[in-house]
């Protein structure tokens, strides 16, 4: 069954388009939630999102252990915290159309100081799923692989 279909890459500047999903990121615990276009990141472990952001999201960011990472920028620090993240359609234009395509009802997101994107890893998000990437078409696709019986 195909998830996400020929999505489009979108374009972030002038010269270069990525791999983006829209999702919801919501904590229950304090019902909030945010929209927002995450990068498909298949150098990152896991999936990292600004820690600026979280205190709107009503985590207390410094409440859990926090863990030393290495980033392309070099080590920095990440606090992990639970989310649900629903995977979005999107219209032809990119832009979301808030049906939820997927749901993760509970995964770990690293918020990251200094980071700016929403960054979709390996570990916690890709690994649940089969990538398949036309970089000359700027196109991808996403789907759930069928289950072994």
């Amino acid at each position: 069954m195909i998830m996400i279909k020929d999505y489009p890459f979108t374009p972030v500047s002038d010269e270069i388009a990525r791999p983006i999903l829209w999702i919801r990121v919501i904590n229950r615990d304090a019902n909030r939630s945010v929209i927002t276009p995450a990068i498909i990141d298949t150098g990152a472990d896991e999936c990292g999102f600004p820690a600026s952001i979280a205190n709107g999201l009503g985590y207390k960011l410094k409440s859990v252990p926090l863990k030393t990472i290495v980033t392309a920028n070099g080590k920095t620090v990440a606090y992990p915290h639970p989310a649900k993240v629903d995977i979005l359609a999107m219209d032809s234009t990119g832009q979301p159309t808030y049906d939820v395509v997927h749901t993760i009802d509970e995964i770990p997101i690293d918020f990251i100081e200094g980071l700016e994107g929403f960054l979709l890893g390996t570990r916690n998000f890709l690994s649940d799923f089969i990538l398949t990437i036309d970089y000359p078409q700027q196109i991808f696709s996403i789907r759930k692989p069928k289950k072994k019986n």
